[in-house]
């Protein structure tokens, strides 16, 4: 979308994150609906979103299949498991999806991210 594309021209966007959709992108054809262009400053909780200071992403679509597509299987739960099996200092503080990609305490569901896997660091 032509504000992500402008987020990551301008630099706008963390590094982790830039590295994060580099490495997806070797394997999986993803359709990001959100960077820092795109989302509201505030979370649903009222909490300042990663959005606003460049450190997530939404990713609305893993290889031509929506995300509205929520099973365990389905190329975008798959990605979300895989994001939060990282471990280490490569591992996000965030991974969000309509179900607990699980297993560490950086991931949980949330009925409002049915539709995208969120993904951020602080």
């Amino acid at each position: 979308y032509p504000g992500g594309r402008a987020d990551l021209a301008a630099g706008r966007i963390s590094a982790q994150i830039t590295g994060l959709l580099a490495s997806l992108a070797q394997t999986h054809t993803l359709t990001v609906t959100s960077l820092k262009s795109g989302h509201g400053t505030y979370t649903s909780s009222g909490r300042v979103s990663n959005h606003a200071g460049g450190r997530a992403v939404d990713i609305g679509a893993v290889d031509g299949v929506s995300c509205t597509r929520v099973s365990r299987s389905a190329p975008c739960g798959q990605l979300a498991r895989e994001v939060a099996a990282i471990t280490g200092g490569e591992a996000f503080s965030e991974v969000i999806f309509c179900f607990d990609p699980g297993p560490g305490h950086n991931s949980f569901a949330a009925p409002d991210h049915c539709d995208h896997v969120h993904i951020g660091h602080r």
